[in-house]
This record gives C-alpha cells, sequence and structure tokens, in this order.
C-alpha cells in the first residue's frame, strides 16, 4: 500500500515540551504522525510557492517540503516505522513512502532516522550522496553545504558516494563518514547518544 495519500495525526508542542493533539480521525494504525517538540514547522507547498506555518492540514502528498526553522525540532513518524527527528534550520522531504521503502531527501541540517520496521528499507538522501537502512538500524545525517556527515547510532547502515557510486559501510561504535562532491573520508563524528530533541526515541 501507498501512503501517501493516508491522514496524518498532528502534534503541536507547546512551550513545556508536551504533545497536544490537534486532529484525529477513526484509523490511527494508518496514520503519518507528525509532532512539533519545539518551535515552528513550516511546510512549503508547491501549488502556492510558498511556505506556510505547520497547521491541522494534512500532507497533500510526498512533494511537500517541511522546514524546522531556525529554533524548531520536529520528530515525524510514518505507519511503516520511519521514525525521524530533525533538529534546527532542517529541511526535509519525502519522495517515497510505500511498505517496503521510506526515501526521503535532506537538503540541510541534521536528522536522526529510526527503522522501526520489519521490512522497510529507509533511503536517505543529499546532494552528496545517499544512505540506505535496514531494519533496527539508527543513524544520524548532517547535511552541510559543502559536505555530508554519517553516523550510525545502531547497527550498520551504507552510504553511496554521489560522484563514484562507490559504498561505504557506517557501523555504530565506529568513525563516522564525510563526503563531499570529490571524496569521501573517515571523520571522529560525536553521536548525541538522545538524538537532535534531547530525548530518546
Amino acid at each position: 500500500m501507498d501512503y501517501r495519500t493516508a491522514g496524518v495525526f498532528v502534534f503541536c508542542g507547546d512551550d513545556s515540551g508536551s504533545a497536544v493533539p490537534r486532529l484525529q480521525t477513526p484509523q490511527p494504525q494508518w496514520l503519518a504522525a507528525y509532532i512539533t517538540l519545539k518551535g515552528n514547522l513550516l511546510r512549503y507547498v508547491p501549488q502556492r510557492m510558498t511556505g506556510w506555518p505547520w497547521s491541522r492540514t494534512p500532507l497533500s502528498g510526498t512533494e511537500d517540503t517541511l522546514f524546522s526553522g531556525s529554533r524548531g525540532r520536529a520528530e515525524l513518524i510514518a505507519p511503516n516505522g520511519t521514525w525521524i527527528r530533525i533538529g534546527n534550520s532542517t529541511q526535509i522531504q519525502f519522495i517515497a513512502l510505500d511498505t517496503d521503502l521510506s526515501e526521503i531527501d535532506v537538503a540541510a541540517g541534521v536528522a536522526r532516522f529510526y527503522n522501526k520496521g520489519s521490512d522497510t528499507v529507509i533511503k536517505a538522501t543529499s546532494p552528496f550522496g545517499f544512505v540506505l537502512a535496514d531494519p533496527g538500524a539508527v543513524f544520524d545525517f548532517y547535511v552541510g553545504e559543502n559536505s555530508v556527515e554519517v553516523a550510525a547510532v545502531r547497527g550498520k547502515v551504507s552510504f553511496v558516494h554521489a560522484t563514484t557510486d562507490a559504498r561505504y559501510d557506517v557501523s555504530a561504535g565506529f568513525p563516522s563518514i564525510l563526503a563531499d562532491q570529490s571524496q569521501v573520508s573517515s571523520a571522529e563524528g560525536i553521536v548525541d547518544p538522545d538524538g537532535t530533541d534531547g530525548t530518546s526515541a
């Protein structure tokens, strides 16, 4: 089943960090949940060519782009077991959301991906390459103007360099991968044990 037309369960966080339900439907098992943990979450609507503050309106599809803003953080939960936590000034877009694949583009910022699905593969893309993560894997994805860094938090993920198509494995407890347009190298990346929002999933 393709979840791109599924309903959305929206939470908006207040200053205390608590989540308050804003929209509910009678079939929560099919919902994608978007939880604002702090600050504003902006949604770019292609038809309007502009950004709008997140509201009760569900996503219109995978063409929507979300931006967390300079002081925003958010958690996104898809029905296939994909969990994403994004930090400040992060822009992401769902490219595909199916029972066995979540493809998400991270244009800028930091995101932690949790693959809690049983058959799902997460593909996280950037201008410098993409990450593939099987069920059980957790990884951090830092996308800057000139490079990307991939750090495995749990399990193992693979990074494929955009320029060379070379594949690199990244395992939890080992150095991260740092890549720009021309090369890939190891880095002593520091993994935040609590993710991007100060809590653990």
